[in-house]
């Protein structure tokens, strides 16, 4: 199953769940290590790009690493949605030094667990009217201040 997904930066694709092959990305240690594992699984479940918003690929493959975080981060959700479903169960560690036991919670939904699919995404960078276009202030081009509109 496939779903058609718009990105905050208006990056607009259809994407589908993970399939064996993802999950086994996710498990590989040397990928892990090289930060290559959301990269290589948001390539294989992206299926197609409808719209580039202010990206400009061609006619070449999305190269992810070029995407910004927050559209790499909104469609790997949109990806674990579809693969895992839209609840989100949890548990966590006791604060307690002493202790450090995990908490599971097993309450109802309401209280637990949050919906993914209820996150919203604003479109920041997808007003026409103020076109995307990074600002440095270090001598990093990697690194920039957005602000948004």
């Amino acid at each position: 199953m496939s779903n058609t997904i718009t990105c905050p930066s208006g990056l607009i694709g259809r994407i589908r769940g993970m399939k064996a092959r993802e999950e086994r990305i996710l498990a590989d240690r040397k990928l892990a290590r090289s930060g290559a594992q959301l990269e290589q699984i948001l390539a294989a479940c992206w299926e197609e790009t409808i719209d580039p918003g202010p990206y400009d690929f061609g006619e070449q493959p999305i190269d992810w690493g070029k995407v910004l975080q927050g559209d790499r981060f909104f469609a790997m959700l949109q990806i674990r949605v579809l693969s895992y479903g839209a609840e989100y169960a949890f548990s966590v560690p006791c604060e307690n030094r002493g202790c450090r036991a995990r908490i599971e919670w097993e309450q109802p939904c309401a209280s637990t667990c949050f919906a993914l699919s209820s996150l919203a995404a604003h479109p920041g960078l997808a007003n026409p009217s103020r076109p995307f276009s990074p600002v440095f202030r270090t001598r990093d081009p990697a690194c920039f201040p957005y602000v948004s509109p």
